[in-house]
């Protein structure tokens, strides 16, 4: 898909092949008429699709502003979870009495972030994650969304540059509670890092049956026929106002309830060296990417301190990360400039492939791919 903020063309399904533009365009004007299907103003629904393009376009413009600023552009691959769940429900519609394996997986990834820090200025970060386009967190999130090849799509990024380390994991762990803390470590001893587990509470979703009342509500204005001639039919028009009528007979409707549920936030802090890339100013790459596959860290209690009633913080013996390669072939096979977007059409072009800096080494296989660990020993 591609997205800027929102998504200008539906999510991909799980497939083998890169979809060519006839179909990336194809898909988007799918998209459109569906949207469009039940305007009741159609010129609202062209006016909408203008907004769009016309919001593409202002995307557009910022790249090579960037560039020639002294900002670098990074597309870094990322989990595409419409390839691992084509039909996983959303979080939010989990039922809290059926919450299936993989609806809570779901929830798990979708609010996953992988943080990649600037290892000289700090406070500069590439953080990557489903629900973290730009619009809505600011200068780390991703400007635009693009498709891939199976497991992995694309998310872009305007960064300053330097040497950016995989340095922080996030993410939530519902229907999960805090560990018994054996011990008394202290905190960020490990080389490996230190994971902090902090108490929540989650909203899942159920149905239940509920009995309403007759809801009764107001017709708009309308005209009907006041005189009829023989021949000549209608003659006369009045208005109709407050004609009441029922607009939903009494009876029993589900209704869904949110129902709290406890579990955990996630943060794993990776003090090692696991991955790392270099961006030069003025410079457009592509990078490969690292994702969890929780439970993806292995401690000890013994290492865990609690640091309140509600958290506590455990230094972890290793972490492994689902290893994702990027293709810059895959990228230039599209021509972005029909959805709106000439000029990052050109840099992404040019852009090349940037081998990833890892020092976490291949530990095994799993059905999307290689798993590296960063291991204390």
């Amino acid at each position: 898909m591609v997205c800027i903020g929102f998504c200008l063309v539906q999510p991909l399904q799980a497939q083998q092949v890169v979809p060519s533009d006839k179909e990336v365009k194809e898909l988007a004007k799918r998209r459109a008429a569906a949207e469009c299907k039940d305007a009741i103003f159609k010129k609202d629904c062209r006016k909408a699709e203008a907004q769009t393009l016309q919001a593409a376009n202002e995307i557009d413009k910022i790249f090579p502003l960037a560039l020639k600023e002294g900002k670098a552009i990074v597309a870094i691959a990322t989990l595409d979870m419409g390839y691992k769940y084509p039909d996983a429900p959303s979080w939010e519609n989990n039922l809290a009495d059926h919450v299936t394996d993989t609806g809570t997986s779901v929830a798990v990834e979708l609010g996953t972030t992988v943080e990649w820090r600037n290892i000289a200025q700090s406070d500069k970060k590439l953080i990557v994650g489903e629900e973290r386009p730009f619009a809505k967190v600011g200068g780390s999130g991703f400007l635009l969304e693009l498709p891939g090849k199976g497991p992995v799509k694309y998310q872009v990024y305007i960064v300053d540059p330097g040497t950016y380390r995989l340095s922080r994991i996030t993410h939530p762990m519902p229907r999960t509670s805090l560990p018994v803390a054996d011990g008394t470590a202290s905190v960020d001893k490990s080389y490996v890092g230190s994971v902090d587990l902090t108490e929540t509470i989650f909203n899942e979703t159920k149905f239940e049956s509920q009995w309403f009342n007759e809801q009764w509500s107001t017709r708009p204005p309308y005209q009907e026929c006041a005189a009829v001639h023989v021949t000549a039919g209608c003659v006369e028009l009045r208005w109709v106002y407050g004609e009441e009528y029922i607009s939903r007979e009494a009876g029993y409707y589900d209704v869904s309830v949110a129902v709290p549920a406890p579990g955990l936030n996630v943060g794993i802090g990776i003090n090692g060296e696991f991955a790392s890339f270099s961006v030069q100013a003025s410079e457009a790459i592509v990078v490969d990417g690292f994702f969890p596959q929780p439970p993806n860290t292995r401690f000890s209690t013994a290492d865990c301190e609690k640091t309140d009633t509600k958290s506590m913080v455990c230094d972890i013996e290793a972490v492994d990360l689902l290893y994702l390669p990027a293709s810059s072939d895959v990228l230039h096979s599209h021509d972005y400039s029909t959805i709106g977007m000439p000029r990052f059409n050109q840099i992404i072009g040019k852009a090349q492939l940037r081998p990833l800096d890892i020092k976490a080494r291949p530990v095994s296989k799993s059905e999307l791919g290689a798993i590296y660990q960063l291991a204390a020993n």
